[in-house]
């Protein structure tokens, strides 16, 4: 953890904005992940059933 110099206390304000960075950062990858994977018509079988319904 992110500890201070100073008085050896957790500096929570320093753990909040990596578990934020963190936080955004993953979730943002699955948002893209979860648009990108259905376009495609070849990346298995929920791609597929998707093709097959739009047809």
């Amino acid at each position: 953890m992110s500890r201070s110099a100073s008085d050896g206390r957790i500096d929570w304000q320093a753990v909040a904005a990596v578990l934020g960075c963190a936080l955004s950062l993953s979730f943002g990858m699955l948002g893209w992940w979860l648009a990108h994977r259905s376009h495609d018509p070849g990346d298995g079988a929920i791609g597929a059933s998707l093709a097959d319904a739009a047809a």
